[in-house]
Order: C-alpha cells, then sequence, then structure tokens
C-alpha cells in the first residue's frame, strides 16, 4: 500500500498499480507514471475481471443510483438466493468476493460511479442508467466527458446484454441509441416501462401501484422503474415483485424523515447535491409550505434550474449557506422581482436550524436540500446530515 505525495514516485517499480478511483485521470504524476509504462486498475475493474459477466448488475446515473441499486437488490433478494450489493452503498468490491464462495446463484448488484466508469474497459450483463445531469465537472474536465465516462455502462455490452435507461432523458436516450446491448427504455412520459395514471406497467402488463411505492415525489418512480423490469426479467411474479416494493426501507440523506416538532416535518435530503435533485424534492412536497435550507461548496453549476424550481413551489422562506447561496439568490432574481421568498444567510448549521424552526409554521416541511457539495463547510455530506439532525434534536 503506497501513500501520499510521493507515491507515484514508487509506482515505475511496479507493472500494474491499483488506483483508488478517486484521483483525477489529468494528475499530472498519473500520467507522467503512465508514460514509464505503469499499468493503472482499480479494484472494481479486478473485480469485473474475476467474476462471471452473466451475474453483474450495473447502476449508475447523476442522482438515483443509490436507490435504484438498492431497490434492485431488495427486490431480487426476495427472489433468488445469493445477491449481494456492492459499491458507494454496498460492500467494496474486492470484499465482497472474499465474503462467501460465489456460486452460478450468485448476483452482484453494483452501483457504479462515475469515477469507477472513466475509462473501464468492462460493462455488466444487465445495466441500468439514470438521467445525467452536470457534475464532477472538475474531476471530468467537461461535462461532456463525464457523459462519455457514464456511457461506459452500456458500451462494452452485447446483443446478449440487457440495457435499461431513462428514456425521457436526453443523454441517456442517446447514449441508448449507440448501444449494441437489447434496450428496455422506462420514463414517466416514455419508455416501455412507464407510468400510466396511477400504476406502473410494463408492455401494458401493470406491476404496481404507484400508491404502494413506499418513497416520496415522482421523481422515485424512475428509481422503482429498473426494479420491476428487472424482477420480470428474473420471471418474479407481479405480487412478488409489489410485495418486494412495498417493503423497501428508504436510504439515508436521501428525503429522509427526521421528525415532526410543534407540527413541523423536517426531512433531510444531504445528497441533493445538484440543482435538479433539489426541485425533484421540491416537487414531493408539491402543495406544501416549505421552509428551504440550501446551499454550499460551489462546482461552477447553473442555479437557474433551482431558482425556477423555488419559484414555482411554495417556499415560506429560503435560508441558505455559503457560497452558492449569492449564487441562489442571484438566480432568483434574475428570473422574478415579485414573487422572490424571503431569503437568509447563515454559515453554520445550528444557526440554519434554529432560524428554521423559528420561521416555520405548523404544517411546513422544513427541507434541507443543499443543490451543492458539502467540502466548504463539511466534512462530506454526512457530516452535513449529522449536524443537521443533532441541530434538529438540540431543538426538542
Amino acid at each position: 500500500l503506497i501513500t501520499g505525495p510521493k507515491a507515484f514516485d514508487i509506482t515505475p517499480q511496479f507493472d500494474i498499480a491499483l488506483k483508488s478511483p478517486g484521483i483525477p485521470p489529468h494528475l499530472e504524476p498519473l500520467r507522467v507514471a503512465q508514460k514509464r509504462g505503469t499499468r493503472f486498475i482499480t479494484n472494481m475493474q479486478l473485480f469485473f475481471e474475476l467474476v462471471p459477466h452473466k451475474q453483474t448488475i450495473g447502476v449508475t446515473g447523476t442522482k438515483g443510483k443509490s436507490t435504484t441499486t438498492a431497490l434492485i437488490h431488495h427486490v431480487l433478494s426476495q427472489h433468488l438466493s445469493d445477491v449481494r450489493l456492492l459499491g458507494n452503498i454496498g460492500l467494496p468490491p474486492l470484499t465482497v468476493l472474499e465474503s462467501a464462495p460465489i456460486t452460478s446463484q450468485t448476483y452482484f448488484v453494483i452501483e457504479m460511479s462515475s469515477y469507477q466508469l472513466h475509462e473501464f474497459p468492462y460493462s455488466p450483463h444487465i445495466a441500468v442508467l439514470q438521467n445525467i445531469v452536470p457534475e464532477h465537472l472538475t474531476w471530468h474536465g467537461s461535462f461532456e466527458a463525464y457523459v462519455d465516462a457514464k456511457a461506459n455502462i452500456t458500451r462494452h455490452q452485447s446483443n446478449n446484454d440487457l440495457f435499461l435507461y431513462n428514456s425521457d432523458g436526453e443523454f441517456p436516450t442517446k447514449i441508448a441509441n449507440q448501444s449494441q446491448a437489447q434496450k428496455i427504455g422506462f420514463g414517466i412520459r416514455n419508455g416501455r416501462c412507464a407510468r400510466q395514471g396511477q400504476q406502473l406497467v410494463f408492455d401494458d402488463q401493470i406491476l404496481l401501484s404507484i400508491d404502494d411505492v413506499p418513497l416520496r415525489g415522482e421523481f422515485n418512480l424512475y428509481n422503482v422503474m429498473p426494479a420491476l423490469v428487472i424482477g420480470k426479467h428474473f420471471e418474479m411474479t407481479t405480487e412478488q415483485i409489489a410485495a418486494a416494493v412495498r417493503t423497501f426501507q428508504p436510504l439515508a440523506h436521501r428525503l429522509e424523515y427526521v421528525t415532526t416538532i410543534n407540527g413541523v416535518e423536517y426531512y433531510d435530503d444531504s445528497l441533493a447535491t445538484v440543482p435538479e435533485a433539489t426541485v425533484a424534492a421540491l416537487e414531493g412536497f408539491r402543495g406544501r409550505s416549505i421552509v428551504l435550507i440550501a446551499g454550499g461548496y460551489d462546482r461552477g453549476v447553473d442555479y437557474t434550474p433551482l431558482a425556477r424550481g423555488i419559484l414555482n413551489a411554495n417556499i415560506r422562506c429560503l435560508i441558505l449557506f455559503p457560497t452558492t447561496g449569492n449564487r441562489i439568490e442571484t438566480a432568483i432574481h434574475s428570473l422574478s422581482h415579485t414573487k422572490t421568498p424571503p431569503i437568509y444567510h447563515v454559515d453554520n448549521m445550528p444557526d440554519a436550524v434554529n432560524l428554521a424552526a423559528r420561521l416555520s409554521q405548523s404544517g411546513d416541511v422544513v427541507l434541507m436540500s443543499p443543490a451543492s457539495a458539502s467540502f466548504n463547510l463539511f466534512r462530506d455530506y454526512a457530516d452535513r446530515s449529522q449536524q443537521y439532525k443533532a441541530a434538529i434534536a438540540a431543538l426538542q
């Protein structure tokens, strides 16, 4: 194990080096080591080289991939004897290989990030692609490079493989048009798996009532649909699939209900690190009065979509963190000077929560959905969430 700034000075001694996927591809010492002949691979690449291709199910997208992955794992676990969850929300890939013997009945459900997919030479047997919006642009260098990395989820598939994609999304659809796999689109508006009234259907067969989805917000229907299709692929009955979905437990930090105090509901959406995720969260509370806590580390994304979502929602007030707080406020004012909700700026979580508690009324929702990364004020999204929950607990 080699760590620290001098790690790349040592790598030329080795033919192959196992690299953390978080190391950006444009890092100069990495490029120099590659020119010297060192081949860099990741633990995910090694995993794909060691496991049977037919037993892999991979999921990616900008937002929703964790919930989608967990749903697929949960549904299949009600039907198959050995389904293993790995990636950001499961075990590390190589740990999974050591956890128990692999048989022909072992299936792997894998959440795959854009870091892991960058220059990745493999695709899973069943690939799922959720929508793509700008994120991690500093790491990838451009949005085009980010989309290109996501495309590796299907780029190496053949017509013996299966590709499920969000057919309401522009970029998943473009990627699907280039895929050699068998393709199934899913979406609210388009796709073989789609919403029809209050039902989710696949090839016009009703699979699930929307009332049975244990997740708030229409956007979560996109996360449910791949699990329905994959359940049918594994010959589960409609009743088995519906029963499995009904028992799914929402993941932490993803529109997670925290508590109710004085008639005010508090929700943690700390993993909403892009504007589109916060807009989706606001739509999930359509008709409710919302105190929104947002803002954070600036990755240079466009906040116009968030400003539009805020103006279209019933926002009692807006509480903003630096540094994107100022950009969010500017985006709102650029669209409207008459519908702008009251805006407050704070620089720590206790102040944000105390202000939200003071300004909210019974029946309101206090929603912490930052539309930004966490790194300027918090260690990471989990630390942001922990501080939010601690500040709420201090109210009681």
